[in-house]
């Protein structure tokens, strides 16, 4: 029996062993695996590290391939606006200087009319001063100068005084007036006289025989005053292209490029040019009849009634019309 028992414990104990054993065995099988396991993790991580790193630095090489391209276009779009921009200058410099050749052709001519302009002005002055010059010589005497070889009787000349107040203007006007009147009854009183009178002045001045004296004191008056404002115009034009030119001054960014056109501004075929613009601009209007506007053509002063009527009738079909329209959708849109 005890033989039996030391059998069995001594088979307890072996299957004990085997136990342990076999479990052991277990024990290092599992730590053998999920040390593979996590050397194969580690491994998988350590290449999607790697592909990771890859991938950035490919994105990376794949930005800055893309700013380098970028950049070189944008200098090569520099470069090329640069270069555009340049021959813009270019040619701009070059049709400034055509400009600049043909103002300055353009100032030369004018400057060529305006001597022989004021050569003319200068000659007609000088023409104006003898016949003042006579005229007062003549008033002087009293008497109009008659033609050479006659020895009939001259007429006494009306005497109309230059001044420049208003009482003398009246003044100088009656006195025109009486002596015009004096000069008339001489004449009736005495047709000899008149009648050589008339022949003398056919022969010394055959233009001005056909008006009587009255009225080309008129005209020789009209025509001084008429002078006497086209001198003043033109020492005011004068008066402002010098305040032009002392306001143009060396002002400006490019003085070497810097024209004076002044002259040219202030010239008197500018203003005339103007002046005319703008009155072919006032014609060129319409014309309104019962708020109808009514275009005529150019040089057109009056407007034929018939067609104003005609277009007046058009306007108000046209505004029947669109009120009748316009209820005819009021009305829709109420249906609606």
């Amino acid at each position: 029996e005890r033989g039996a028992e030391e059998a069995a414990a001594a088979k307890e104990a072996a299957e004990k062993a085997e136990e342990q054993r076999v479990a052991t065995a277990k024990a290092e099988a599992a730590r053998k695996a999920e040390a593979e396991r996590l050397a194969q993790a580690a491994a998988a991580k350590e290449a999607a590290e790697k592909a990771e790193e890859a991938r950035i630095a490919a994105a990376k090489a794949a930005a800055a391939q893309k700013e380098e391209d970028v950049a070189d276009a944008r200098e090569a779009r520099k470069k090329d606006l640069h270069d555009r921009m340049k021959a813009l200058l270019q040619r701009k410099r070059a049709e400034d200087d055509e400009e600049d050749e043909e103002e300055d052709e353009e100032e030369d001519e004018d400057d060529d009319e305006e001597e022989e302009e004021e050569e003319e002005e200068e000659e007609e002055e000088d023409d104006e001063e003898e016949d003042m010059a006579s005229r007062e010589q003549a008033e002087s005497a009293g008497t109009v100068p008659t033609a050479p070889g006659s020895s009939r009787a001259a007429v006494q000349r009306p005497l109309v005084p230059d001044s420049d107040d208003e009482e003398d203007e009246e003044e100088s006007e009656e006195e025109g007036f009486m002596s015009i009147m004096k000069g008339l009854q001489a004449r009736r009183a005495k047709p000899g006289a008149a009648d050589a009178s008339a022949s003398s002045s056919q022969v010394a001045e055959p233009k001005k025989a056909k008006q009587p004296a009255g009225k080309r004191d008129e005209e020789a008056e009209l025509e001084r005053e008429r002078k006497e404002v086209a001198r003043r115009t033109l020492e005011l034009m004068e008066a402002r292209r010098m305040v032009d030119a002392a306001l143009e001054g060396d002002t400006g960014k490019k003085k070497s490029r810097k024209r004076n056109y002044v002259n040219k501004r202030c010239s008197v075929h500018l203003i005339r040019q103007k002046m005319d613009e703008e009155l072919a601009a006032q014609e060129r209007g319409p014309r309104y009849v019962n708020n109808v506007a009514i275009f005529v053509k150019k040089g057109q002063k009056d407007i034929d009634a018939n067609t104003a009527d005609v277009l007046v009738k058009k306007d108000e079909k046209e505004k029947a019309k669109k009120a009748k329209e316009k209820d005819e959708k009021k009305s829709a849109k109420a249906s609606e």
